[in-house]
C-alpha cells in the first residue's frame, strides 16, 4: 500500500512537471531509473540474455510515449540496460 502511494505521488509529480514543461515550450530531458524492473526480472538469470532485453524494454517505451501523446506532449522515448534486472528509460520532450 504504502509502494502504490509513493507510486501515485511520483506519478502526479512528474506527469505534472512534464505538462508544464511542454505548455511553456519547453524541451527536457527526464530519466526514469528501475533497479528491479519486473518484466527483466525473469531474464536476469544470465548474461546472454542481455541482448533480448530491448524487446521487453520497446513495448514499456511506447507505452510512456502513448501516455504523453495522449497528454499531447510530443516525446522520445528510449531505454538502455546495462546490468539486468535494472534499467533506464529517457524521455526527451519536444516542442509542441
Amino acid at each position: 500500500m504504502a509502494d502504490e502511494a509513493l507510486f501515485l505521488l511520483l506519478h502526479n509529480e512528474m506527469v505534472s512537471g512534464v505538462y508544464k514543461s511542454a505548455e511553456q515550450g519547453e524541451v527536457g530531458i527526464y530519466v526514469l531509473q528501475d533497479n528491479k524492473f519486473r518484466l527483466l526480472i525473469q531474464l536476469s538469470a544470465g548474461k546472454q540474455y542481455l541482448e533480448h532485453a530491448s524487446k521487453y524494454l520497446a513495448f514499456t517505451c511506447g507505452l510512456i510515449r502513448g501516455g504523453l501523446s495522449n497528454l499531447g506532449i510530443k516525446s522520445i522515448v528510449t531505454a538502455e540496460v546495462s546490468s539486468m534486472p535494472a534499467c533506464k528509460f529517457q524521455v526527451m520532450i519536444q516542442k509542441l
